[in-house]
Parts: C-alpha cells; structure tokens; sequence
C-alpha cells in the first residue's frame, strides 16, 4: 500500500480528502491509492453502464472517471452538464412548436456530442491526413476553431444553431448543423468510427454529475429527455464509442418520471450504494495510508494484513480506536459502529468524520495517539455533524427547499420511536407552516427521501438498538401503514433533538449483499413474519419462478412466501384465495420473463389486456395497496415500457427492478434480492 501523498494529507484532513473533486485528476496514483476499489461495483462496470445514479457524497464522480484511471478507455472527452444543458435548452427555445419532438431534440444531442467528440479526437494521432481534414473542415463550418477546446468548440456549434433556429424557424435541425457543402456530419462520424474500429481503439464520452438543475422548466424537460433517449440507446456490446452520464439520486424518481420511456433508458444504468462492510474497507484503504506516512513504526506490526478482506479492515481499526465508548446519552457502543450510525452510508461522510476524528492528536500522544481517546471520537462526530446534515440539505434544495426549517421544527416533537398518528399529529400542529402546504403525503415522502425517519424492524427481542430501515439503502420507496412504527436518524437525532430523556438509540440497518457478521453485536436482523407475494405465469417463467420460491422459502420460511400452485389448499376457489393472499402480503414480486407481455389467450387477444387476467388484477391491487411492488426480470427480459401496458398497471413500469440470471449468476442475484427485500411494519 502507497503512503499517502503529503500534500492530499494534512492537519485538517489526516485521511486525505473526502471529495474526489479535491484530487488533481491526472494524479491517477493518488486516486487509486485513496479510493477503495473491492466493492460489488467494480464487477458492474463490466456491463459498461450508461448512467451512473448516486447520492451526493457517493462517489459518482470517482466512478466516472475510473475508465480514465483504469485505462478502460484510449480517448475520452468530459463535458460540463451544466454548461451544455444551457446551450441545448437554448435551441429548443428557437425551434418552432410544430417541430419540437423528442427525436428532433435528440438529433441536436447527437451532433453536439460528435462535435465533442471531432474536437478531442483531432488533437490525437489517430486519423489519416485526409480524415483529419475533413473533420477540420467541418468543425470549421459549425463555427469551432482549430484551438477551441471542448466547452469552447460546443459553445460554437450551439450558437451556430441557435443563429440558424432564429432566421429559419421551420427548419429542421438536420440542415443547419448536419450538412454544409460536400462535407456532411454523416460523413465526420462516419470517419472518426472507420478510425476507431481499425485501430481497434474505443472513446468515451463523460458527463458530470447535475444536481443543481430545475427539472420543472419547460425548456429543460424538453432536453433532458432527449438527452436520456441518446443515452440509452448507446454503450451496446459492439459499440467503440460509449458515454457516462452521473445523475444525482436525489432526482432519480423525478428523472424516471421524466424519461419517455425507462426501460430503455434507464437499462444500463447503475445505482451506487454502500454497505457498512464497503465503508469499513474504505476507511482502512484511508487508515493504512495515513499510518504508514505518518506513523510507519507503528504499522509494521500490521503488514501482513490483507485489507480487502472485512475481518483484516476491522483488526486496523481496533488498533487505533478503543473497542466500546461510552455515547453521549452514557451507551456503551462498539466505537466504529458508533461512527457509521452517524452516516447515511456515503463514502463522503464517513472520511469526513474519520478525519475530524484523527485530526490533531494531543500533544502528548504525538508519538503514538493510538488508541484514539473516546473524548475525540465523541468531539469529533459532533463537530461534524452539522456539515454532513447541511450537505444533505443541499442536495435536496432544488426539489424540498424547505425542508431544513421543517426538520427544525418537528422533529424535536418526535422520539428516536413514534408512530403514524404522533407524525401526523406533529405535522399539523407545527409542520403544515414551514412545510409550504397541507398534504401530509408530501411531508412524509421528504422526511424519508432525505433520511430523517426510517421503519422500525420489528425487534421481539428487544436489542439494544432499535433497527432502522431508511430508504436511501432500499430497493424502492418505504411505504407505511397506519400502524407503522417510525424512527429518526441519528443524524437528525442529533441535531434537533436534545430532551435529554434517555431512550433506545436508532442503528440506520443498511446492507448490500453481506452476511450478519457484518452487522454489531447482537444487531443481526431477527426472522420476520414477512408475507411475499410471487406472482409469474406458469407459460412464461415456471421452472425460474420455482427456483426462486425455493430461495425465498429458505430465507423466510414456507408460511411466509405465496405461490398460487403450491400454496392454494385443494377444493378452495383460487380467486377467493388469490384476493385474501394479495391483501394480506408485505411485498409482492413480479416475474417477468420473456414472453410475460405478449403471451395471448385463445382469442388471440394480449392476457394482459384482459381485465379479468389473474396477473393484471393481482398487480393492479397491490400497486393500489402501495406495498413495495418489485419486478423480477428472468431470461434476460427487459422491464415493460409504459405505453405497452394497461392505464391500470402502468405504473408497474416505473418500479425499480431486479435482475434474476440463469447460473452461474443466480444464486448471487437471488441473494442480492433477499438482502434488499423491505422488512414488514
């Protein structure tokens, strides 16, 4: 492991930065030195996704341009989403009303990105004199100029087009910008891709992350669909030029919404989360490099440890902090879990606290600080407590403005534990105000969209903990019933809440794919009574549906999981039996295989056309009951598009699904789906 670079690490940052932003982009070795590269995610990039999807602090920023630090790519180009939105919001608003559509916006997209990539590609030695030519020719005629860099050569053929809209308004966009005497943009891409594919190189196209854009102006909903339509329609198996496009999770739904068609667009696309496991392994790649710049002597002891692993990561970390402390409301907690339940498992906000913490070590201690006094580590969370919180904030402004004031003054009425009614009760007496407007709903779906409150775990155990399930770690949304039992962050706990009064502390219970080993002690997930629903047809998906059913049985018990053949007693009438099964589940899953959508009945007619078809009515009301309904795609299926689907199930289609792959992947998926299933109220 490399020390780490001394001027990434300082007083106030021992552990190095805790944005990649902070880092010079060319320094691959500090960035491979500092970013942990172990997790699950690494093995998804292997399917070369279009969209990266992550909250801010995730590390989206690290994971787009880890084609460039890993050398998958031998050209790239980065674009500025803020800058290019602008140009392209600008074009839409010059074209005439009768011929904006998406595909003509979508057009605008594509030759701005091929500009992008023109005026990157020429400055390499990959074209043939006479290519380079024409590339230059026609850059040339879109206004670029042979310096111009990127944000200047895109700025140019913007207003290039921009000047066209205005004097012809009836003008399509492909005869302004595409074709200019003899030299065609047909003919510019078609060079730069004969280069590529014979070269055997490949390009990619990187567009940064926008988390600070209205998605509720006309202009800018026009172009960001075209632009996701563009998107999803790239990065095929054989394709040697590819794009990444970073979207900030905290408009994730309202992008879902926004797409013409999700299934498509949305294919590829990768949502970044973190377990504890994962964050552990990254504060260790961090330690390791602080130890052995700054206490080398000290390190030696712990050489021959193998931080990839969780158990190794944890052996360093119990060497520099003391195995409990003693909270703030007087717990004794295991210290490193102390530190995560303040997190909202971001990378980003675990180093800021781990640097708080390992900050300027007393006086006395300089030689060897370790163990770490329980004293810093208390004073080191609370210290950045606020920061974290207010970076939370931020990223939500755009679509809850007021969400900060209304957190300040409800949540001091709630407990670390409450219930619907106590929630309602707080929201109309001082919540209705601040909030912006009277719709309960609403204020809820913040409050969890944030992170601020989560579902209570049933706990017939009584833990230490009360168990936390907030959906910043779920599959899709949390849904409540009135009988819910609702808890608070520690986070906000901390901030808005000081009563004094001594309670159960909240543990945010967040995991992707890891075993409860991982989990504290005595913080294990207890068996629940959860009731799943599997829904499939047998023409369609009967020997994956079994197998699955076979899983799930393993995992929560045959009592628990229904599926029509086997679970319906001999002499009832399955209709009586489907509708009580349905009302009375907790998740219902969808199987959805290949022939899913298309099989017919003996009229020739669609089944899922029929209002009376057992799948259609059995989706239709448990989208009604607003449980988590989940699609499980099998036989490499893609999701249904909306406009393929009855108005009654239509919104199955914008449910975030799973996929279930054949062997070798399936136990691994399968594992994956029950690690990520929403326990029951």
């Amino acid at each position: 492991m490399p020390s780490l670079n001394r001027s990434y690490s300082t007083p106030s940052e021992p552990f190095g930065p805790a944005n990649a932003d902070d880092i010079s982009f060319n320094d691959t070795r500090t960035h491979g030195s500092l970013f942990e590269t172990n997790n699950w995610m690494k093995d998804k990039f292997r399917g070369n996704p279009t969209i990266i999807v992550g909250r801010r602090g995730s590390g989206k920023t690290h994971y787009l341009h880890n084609v460039v630090f890993d050398q998958q790519y031998d050209y790239y180009v980065e674009i500025r989403t803020s800058r290019v939105l602008r140009y392209v919001a600008r074009i839409v608003q010059g074209i005439s009303e009768d011929i904006i559509f998406p595909e003509t916006i979508a057009e605008v997209w594509e030759t701005i990105l091929w500009v992008a990539i023109f005026s990157e590609i020429r400055k390499h030695s990959l074209l043939s004199v006479d290519d380079l030519a024409l590339i230059e020719t026609y850059l040339g005629n879109v206004g670029v100029r042979e310096n111009d860099n990127v944000d200047k050569a895109l700025l140019a053929v913007a207003n290039t087009l921009s000047e066209e809209m205005n004097r012809k308004h009836d003008v399509t966009i492909s005869k302004p910008i595409r074709n200019f005497e003899n030299i065609t943009f047909h003919d510019a891409k078609t060079a730069v891709l004969r280069n590529l594919e014979s070269s055997k190189r490949n390009f990619v196209i990187l567009i940064d992350s926008m988390d600070d854009f209205q998605l509720d102006i006309l202009l800018v909903e026009r172009a960001l669909q075209s632009l996701l339509m563009v998107v999803g329609s790239m990065n095929k198996p054989r394709d040697v030029v590819d794009i990444r496009f970073c979207l900030p999770s905290e408009l994730y739904q309202r992008f879902i919404k926004l797409s013409l068609s999700p299934s498509k667009d949305f294919r590829r696309a990768l949502i970044l989360q973190w377990d504890e496991r994962e964050l552990v392994l990254i504060g260790a790649q961090r330690l390791t490099s602080y130890l052995t710049s700054h206490y080398p002597e000290f390190y030696k002891k712990f050489n021959s440890l193998n931080l990839a692993t969780y158990v190794d990561a944890l052996t360093l970390f119990n060497a520099v902090l003391p195995k409990h402390i003693n909270n703030p409301s007087g717990y004794p907690e295991e210290t490193l879990f102390y530190i995560l339940r303040h997190t909202q498992l971001l990378p980003r906000q675990f180093l800021i606290l781990l640097n708080s913490i390992f900050r300027n070590p007393d006086s006395g201690q300089r030689a060897n600080p370790f163990p770490v006094s329980e004293e810093r580590i208390v004073n080191g969370v609370r210290q950045m407590e606020d920061l974290v919180m207010r970076e939370i904030f931020a990223a939500f402004k755009l679509i809850y403005p007021t969400a900060e004031e209304t957190c300040r003054h409800c949540l001091p009425k709630l407990g670390n534990k409450f219930t619907m009614a106590t929630l309602k009760r707080v929201f109309t007496d001082r919540g209705k105000v601040v909030f912006g407007n009277d719709n309960f709903f609403e204020f809820q779906r913040m409050l969890l969209e944030i992170g601020a409150i989560g579902r209570v775990i049933p706990d017939p155990k009584r833990n230490v903990y009360i168990m936390g399930d907030f959906e910043y770690v779920t599959l899709g949304q949390l849904f409540f019933s009135k009988n819910s039992e609702l808890c608070i962050h520690p986070l906000f706990s901390s901030i808005f809440r000081s009563s004094g009064k001594q309670e159960r502390l909240v543990y945010p219970y967040g995991r992707i794919d890891v075993n409860e080993t991982y989990l504290p002690q005595n913080l294990s997930p207890k068996k629940t009574s959860t009731n799943i629903f599997v829904s499939y047809r047998r023409s369609d998906s009967a020997d994956v549906a079994g197998r699955i059913y076979d899983r799930l049985v393993q995992s929560f018990g045959k009592e628990s999981i229904f599926k029509d053949v086997d679970t319906i007693p001999v002499g009832l009438d399955f209709r009586d039996v489907l509708d009580d099964a349905v009302k009375n589940c907790d998740i219902f899953l969808v199987i959805i295989g290949n022939q899913w959508l298309e099989l017919k009945n003996a009229d020739g007619n669609r089944r899922i056309d029929d209002p009376k078809d057992f799948v259609r009515t059995e989706i239709e009301f448990a989208l009604k009951r607003r449980i988590p309904v989940i699609p499980i795609l099998v036989q490499g299926a893609d999701m249904p598009p909306p406009n393929r689907l009855p108005r009654v199930i239509k919104e199955l289609a914008y449910r975030n699904g799973l996929q279930v792959r054949p062997d070798p992947d399936f136990h691994k998926d399968m594992d994956r789906l029950i690690s990520k299933l929403p326990f029951p109220s």
